[in-house]
């Protein structure tokens, strides 16, 4: 029993040696030698079970992190590559061979500002990518569109009410859009975009009220105003980038316009229409940041807006993007807002998923559902400081790279609206009338193309 106890003793020591032995053997030259063997065969997801398993035993060097990155990186795995390529650059932090994989693995993974960041600090060594030549101008942006006219068309019985008393509606007709902006690099982590923007909008005022003859009979008279006006916008955006996969990104947008407006004038039984000027000066300032963890990129926004000529808008949200392959092949955006002005509530949800189709092209799907009046996106580029009620919106956004220069879109969006109308309504018992506040429901859509111009 003694022998067989010592037997089985030693058969353990003799196991253990073995074992400690063959994790000595599997040290720094054991793995540095394997890793380079699989990075010369191109043979990347051996190298990466390999590179892990080096990793999960302690050892960490620049080139087990610069070959694990490679390996992620040829397997379209970015956003994974950029953690490996940033621990190399730790190591040797001007070693263009990382710096170069680094910098294309920060677009690959729709992370440009760091990308923008590092080629501007490393200007001098990484000299073959777009981003090191040092252009204080690094991209300019147009884009134009068009909102065909689609709103309502009451009759002129459904205008006035039952009571044939008043009313009165204002209707946006076809609505045209042009921006021009310019991106700007002042600091190797601050970036500033300048646009300046013009809206046009056709609006149409009516209003219906009875006229009497010399014998006292009534009919309906029903006048329409067509008029137009300008909406001069000026948007400016700055992004800094503190840290990597951080950014923080202040904004403000302003809109002005003077419309001619018209009015009606009660006198006794009849009406007339005048007319006033309206000036009015809109703004919004924003502010927002991301975080880049891994696959998801988190982010928060808040923003303080004047879009009436009583109460304020303010906004605070949330967001995450998710890239289930380390790339753009996929990705999907949830957005929360909470909107609040006075008593006025609400939340808004954005949600948006978009891939590669084809090599060069990407195409995005959206849906934003909750009324989106005096509600601002994208951190204040977008601001819908026009009157009318949006229940929800889709769109489709289409992006094509025809060339390492030359960025095309084309943006589709559809919206449902509702137009407010006025009467009025009369109590016959204690003849007393009321004003009676009506909407309509409708839809309508834009189409908007851009070119994004890189240096």
């Amino acid at each position: 029993m003694m022998n067989k106890l010592k037997l089985l003793l030693f058969l353990i020591a003799a196991l253990t040696s073995l074992q400690v032995k063959s994790q000595e053997a599997k040290g720094f030259a054991y793995y540095d030698s394997l890793t380079f063997s699989l990075y010369k065969s191109g043979n990347w997801k051996a190298l990466e079970v390999a590179s892990a398993e080096a990793l999960r035993s302690g050892l960490d060097f620049y080139y087990l992190r610069a070959r694990m990155g490679v390996a992620l990186y040829n397997t379209k795995n970015y956003r994974t590559s950029v953690t490996h390529f940033e621990k190399a650059q730790a190591f040797n932090s001007d070693d263009p061979f990382v710096l170069e994989y680094l910098y294309y693995a920060y677009l690959e993974s729709g992370r440009s500002a760091d990308a923008t960041k590092l080629a501007s600090e490393h200007k001098g060594i990484i000299t073959a990518v777009p981003g090191a030549k040092g252009n204080l101008v690094k991209s300019f942006f147009v884009e134009g569109g068009i909102t065909p006219d689609a709103a309502p068309r009451l009759t002129t019985s459904e205008l006035v009410g039952a009571d044939r008393i008043y009313g009165e509606t204002d209707i946006y007709n076809q609505q045209s859009y042009f921006h021009a902006g310019i991106n700007l690099q002042l600091l190797p982590a601050t970036m500033v975009y300048a646009s300046a923007s013009a809206l046009n909008l056709n609006k149409q005022h009516r209003f219906a009220f009875p006229v009497y003859n010399n014998q006292g009979q009534s009919s309906i008279k029903d006048t329409t105003v067509d008029y137009q006006f300008l909406q001069r916008e000026f948007y400016v955006a700055a992004s800094f980038v503190p840290g990597s996969g951080i950014t923080i990104n202040p904004a403000f947008h302003s809109m002005s316009g003077n419309p001619t407006l018209t009015y009606s004038i009660a006198a006794g039984n009849s009406y007339s229409i005048g007319e006033y000027e309206y000036p009015f000066n809109h703004y919004v300032f924003s502010l927002s940041g991301t975080k880049d963890l891994g696959h998801f990129t988190f982010g928060i926004n808040g923003s303080y807006a004047k879009l009436t000529s009583t109460g304020n808008q303010k906004q605070v949200g949330t967001s995450i993007t998710w890239y289930p392959f380390g790339n753009l092949n996929l990705y999907a955006t949830t957005a929360l807002t909470g909107f609040f002005q006075g008593n006025n509530k609400r939340l808004i949800v954005d949600q948006s998923i978009g891939g590669r189709i084809l090599p060069e092209v990407w195409l995005e799907g959206t849906f934003t559902g909750g009324d989106l009046s005096y509600y601002n996106e994208k951190n204040a580029y977008v601001v819908y400081n026009l009157t009318e009620t949006i229940n929800y919106r889709l769109g489709a956004n289409l992006i094509y790279t025809l060339s390492p220069h030359i960025d095309l879109s084309l943006m589709y969006r559809f919206y449902e609206r509702e137009n407010e109308y006025f009467n009025y309504s009369l109590n016959t018992e204690t003849m007393e009338v009321t004003l009676i506040s009506n909407k309509i429901k409708y839809q309508n859509y834009s189409i908007f193309g851009g070119l994004k111009w890189k240096f």
